[in-house]
């Protein structure tokens, strides 16, 4: 698979070679979760809480394994358990983006609707019809750009975990890496992820059993294409633990991110 496009068939091709390879991994993994998931559902608030932590916790190591494992790397199911993820680095990017989402819900959504609906309460108008379909083509055109913009907003930070559990970053660092790694590719992400949707669809029309193949299958493609953005990218410094390290000494500065285009080196530097 290029560099520069997601080439569906290589990548999901790929994809199958690194699932029936470690399908055991992968079996271990459903059960593993899907045990957590019973018990959660089924116990006391404070068993809740913990079981919901371990999720979280086995839900990083998951994709820390996915990226072992596109990178040809040999896994464990040791690696669900994988200490060195920044679990407080993956709640504070939640505590960033929710808000954003939120907000952009609400600016471009909720308070339009709402000044909409009140403007259709008060007006008077003789012609109640063509105040309306104009009123409704408008709610129209606002909820397609919160769309779109949701759409920019997800697929440009859809790779901040991969950065966490793959480079340890810190939260801010890693949605700059996922914002900038992604840049000037939404259209090939997008269509990228509706070809993996559709892959999906299909396995739901396989009486929901062919989930059990393309849910795993979909989680190394996108593991693959955040490798090939990775590898794409050349990431200047050391950036490990910088968020745990910035807690523990108030007084150190944040570690900036940057990451710029890779490019070959001139025959003089040989």
């Amino acid at each position: 698979m290029s560099n520069k496009n997601f080439n569906l068939s290589g990548t999901i091709s790929n994809s199958w070679e690194i699932f029936t390879k470690n399908i055991g991994f992968f079996i271990v993994y459903f059960l593993i979760s899907a045990f957590i998931s019973l018990v959660s559902t089924r116990s006391s608030s404070l068993v809740s809480l913990i079981f919901s932590i371990l999720s979280m916790i086995i839900s990083y190591g998951f994709t820390y394994s996915l990226v072992k494992m596109v990178r040809n790397k040999s896994v464990t199911i040791k690696d669900l358990w994988y200490p060195k993820v920044n679990i407080i680095s993956g709640i504070a990017v939640g505590f960033i983006l929710t808000p954003l989402f939120i907000l952009v819900n609400i600016v471009f959504i909720a308070l339009p609707a709402l000044i909409i609906g009140f403007d259709n309460i008060q007006t008077n108008t003789v012609d109640q019809s063509n105040f309306y379909l104009g009123n409704l083509i408008l709610l129209l055109a606002i909820a397609i750009l919160a769309v779109l913009i949701n759409l920019v907003i997800s697929i440009r930070f859809s790779f901040v975990v991969q950065f966490i559990v793959d480079k340890d970053l810190g939260p801010l660092n890693s949605i700059k890496a996922s914002w900038t790694a992604t840049k000037g590719k939404f259209t090939r992400l997008l269509l990228f992820y509706l070809q993996l949707l559709g892959l999906n669809i299909l396995g739901l029309l396989a009486l929901g059993i062919g989930l059990l193949i393309t849910i795993p299958l979909t989680n190394i493609a996108v593991t693959y294409a955040y490798k090939e953005l990775a590898d794409d990218a050349e990431i200047e410094d050391d950036f490990s633990d910088d968020f745990v390290e910035s807690n523990q000494n108030t007084d150190d500065k944040e570690v900036e991110v940057k990451v710029t285009p890779k490019t070959k080196k001139s025959d003089d530097n040989k």
